[in-house]
């Protein structure tokens, strides 16, 4: 395969971030940088609370229990080996308040949580943002929804574990490199906080392993990168790039390489 495939599109995709290649041979350049909103913003959302949800229920716990048939042999009708906290009254500490960000916020409302966003470290201040260490000791929560740059790259390490509170949970569809992996593991492995739900990791897919993966980790959920990927999702993608092909400009975040950007 040469150069533009023949069913139109370009050989060279980017798309909230990432690059998609059709042809290593002779590349395209051209560039298809579209808002997520677009696309995958309500799936991202929702994917965020339900990770948030089955973390604070214990529902991975939970299930194992049943499968190993520890509720079979319980003594009473239900078995309650693992705490349970309620959403309602806590508190959701956001970084990266741009579209996804207040997607996240305003499902989490119906929940009955508060939110308060992060000042992002290298970022311009903004009125009503919490400067991160400030943050950190405050919530129940922490979601993450900014951009893999040079200033966030390792940016929730061993030292903003340690500001967590004990129970809370850590949730991040944004990308793998903002997290130090091995330092979570530890942090998860101590009781340093409550559980994390991962859905990217900072090699994808981890053909060579990654610390996140070990099967020892407690109260962690780790997915494939798979938070946005809703048939109806997928369908948005294609359309954006048939009419990106088509040469209709709709949706692009120009002077950008990761969508939402400016917001944060």
């Amino acid at each position: 395969m040469h150069g533009t495939p023949a069913h139109g599109f370009p050989a060279r995709l980017t798309v909230n971030g990432v690059v998609y290649q059709q042809s290593r041979t002779r590349p395209s350049q051209a560039e298809f940088p579209a808002s997520t909103s677009i696309w995958c913003c309500d799936d991202l959302a929702a994917f965020d609370a339900v990770e948030t949800m089955a973390l604070t229920t214990r529902l991975p716990e939970y299930q194992r229990a049943v499968a190993s048939g520890a509720w079979q042999q319980h003594d009473r009708f239900c078995l309650m080996h693992y705490p349970i906290r309620e959403l309602a009254g806590r508190t959701l500490g956001i970084l990266g308040y741009g579209e996804l960000g207040q997607a996240v916020a305003r499902v989490t409302e119906a929940f009955g949580m508060q939110a308060l966003v992060a000042q992002r470290p290298g970022g311009a201040a903004r009125a009503g943002r919490v400067a991160l260490d400030q943050l950190l000791p405050q919530i129940d929560v922490l979601s993450l929804h900014c951009p893999l740059t040079d200033s966030t790259r390792g940016l929730i390490g061993a030292r903003e574990l340690g500001l967590m509170r004990g129970d809370a949970v850590l949730i991040n569809t944004a990308r793998g490199g903002i997290v130090d992996e091995s330092a979570l593991a530890e942090a998860l492995r101590l009781g340093a906080i409550g559980g994390a739900g991962i859905d990217v990791l900072s090699t994808e897919p981890p053909r060579g392993g990654n610390p996140l993966l070990e099967p020892d980790i407690p109260n962690l959920i780790v997915t494939p990168h798979v938070a946005w990927a809703s048939r109806e999702a997928r369908q948005r993608v294609i359309e954006e790039i048939a009419a990106f092909s088509a040469g209709i400009a709709r949706n692009r975040v120009e002077g950008h390489g990761t969508a939402g950007s400016p917001a944060l």
